[in-house]
């Protein structure tokens, strides 16, 4: 017996010593519900796994890899679907090892409303969507909505027990209801009662899906050239040498001839080097501003184009993504989404050859600001998308943000002046 039990001892000592076997796992939290124009989230399960890159691909979404940090981790990761039918969604390492989410693929309709719930049940969102199909589907009752906020674009409503104390959702379209007896305390959208619940909520304006042509629409006349920093650098290398060889010619000297000639040849290669170091790709920014009563929804675009053929990257905020022009666009656009090892996404990289064009769209919800507005302003090169996507049904024009948001006057990006809306149905 006391062998028996030094054996298993030993055994179970020389278990706990030996590593983790590699692991693993991808499902998705609800229940493969999607819809096209919106991230879902995948749960991403790793343990024992050496850094390197997790990949989730599917047909009809943006492929996004998931960084390794050689620790265990449970995390959730956004993937964007674009078109029906999606899937199925396979999952791939490095070493050749793949797999695919065994979980029926399953595309609401224009009827259907998603509602996640959690403490709750997901009839308190009723109220919300008349005379539509409520879908209900369990959330994790411990942490329902795990960061990244973005992933869970797919759900209608959340039904929760706690306030997230995030206006992400309703920016991205989903109302957030708290069954709590006392009214949530509101960070930027207030709660209103509904029944015994409180509900936050808000009905973006503008572009809802990726596929909008008419976000291109301020692109087809933009035509970038060097950006100013890099035009001040080129000129002041030009004074710089002007000066000096100026000063060389005035030397009287038998070097003076050579002091020049040296001159040029460090000019040039100044110069040379320097267009070696700057980037084709120029990049624009304005953002449409809507007002809505006592908040703003604020809608950045940003727009890329390039020079020369090269590969560009956009570093999203939490509620942004990539916007294209067809179905084709997104096809052949070789998008890609790196997320960082927590689930956040890190980094849009995508080619672009010369003329051609990317945008990105990020929305958010801010408390309404004194911004000063030129009623008659009609300048900033968002006014086509803004006429084709924002105005009519009760929306109307109130000209151009007079200052430009210090945010897009940097070096690197071109700052166009903002458009403000006002949206009547909200007073």
């Amino acid at each position: 017996m006391r062998r028996f039990t030094c054996l298993f001892t030993a055994l179970m000592v020389t278990a706990a010593a030996l590593p983790c076997a590699a692991a693993v796992s991808v499902s998705l939290p609800l229940e493969g519900y999607h819809r096209a124009g919106r991230y879902m989230p995948v749960r991403v399960i790793v343990q024992g796994e050496p850094a390197g890159e997790l990949t989730l691909s599917a047909d009809g979404a943006v492929t996004t890899t998931l960084q390794l940090n050689g620790a265990a981790a449970d995390v959730i990761v956004p993937l964007l679907v674009v078109t029906d039918p999606l899937g199925p969604i396979a999952w791939s390492l490095p070493d050749g090892r793949k797999g695919t989410v065994e979980t029926k693929l399953t595309a609401l309709g224009d009827q259907d409303r998603l509602v996640g719930y959690s403490g709750g049940n997901a009839g308190a969102a009723a109220g919300l969507f008349a005379g539509k199909t409520i879908i209900p589907v369990a959330l994790d009752l411990a942490e329902p909505l795990r960061a990244p906020y973005a992933a869970w674009e797919t759900l209608d409503a959340a039904v929760l027990d706690r306030d997230p104390r995030s206006a992400a959702l309703p920016a991205g379209g989903t109302a957030v209801v708290v069954r709590t007896a006392a009214r949530p305390k509101a960070n930027v959208l207030p709660f209103r009662p509904a029944g015994d619940a409180w509900v936050m909520s808000l009905d973006p304006l503008g572009p809802r899906d990726v596929i909008v042509p008419e976000a291109y629409d301020p692109t087809y006349g933009w035509h970038p050239g060097r950006l100013a920093a890099v035009r001040r650098q080129v000129v002041l290398i030009g004074v710089l040498f002007s000066v000096l060889a100026v000063a060389a010619t005035l030397w009287r000297s038998r070097f003076a001839v050579g002091a020049v000639v040296g001159l040029c040849v460090v000019a040039c290669g100044a110069i040379a080097y320097r267009s070696t170091r700057i980037a084709p790709v120029a990049t624009a920014r304005g953002t449409v501003v809507v007002r809505r009563g006592d908040v703003v929804q604020a809608d950045r675009w940003d727009f890329y184009k390039s020079m020369a053929a090269t590969t560009a990257t956009y570093r999203p905020d939490p509620m942004a993504r990539p916007v294209f022009a067809s179905v084709q666009h997104f096809r052949r656009s070789g998008l890609h989404l790196t997320c960082r090892s927590d689930g956040q996404p890190m980094a849009f990289t995508f080619p672009l050859a010369r003329e051609a064009s990317m945008v990105f769209l990020a929305r958010r919800v801010a408390a309404l600001s004194g911004d000063r507005v030129d009623p008659t302003g009609r300048t900033s090169p968002l006014w086509p998308l803004v006429q084709d996507a924002y105005l009519g049904g009760g929306v109307r024009a109130a000209g151009e943000r007079v200052e430009v948001p210090p945010a897009s006057t940097s070096d690197q990006i071109e700052g166009w002046l903002d458009v403000v809306v006002d949206d009547e149905s909200a007073r």
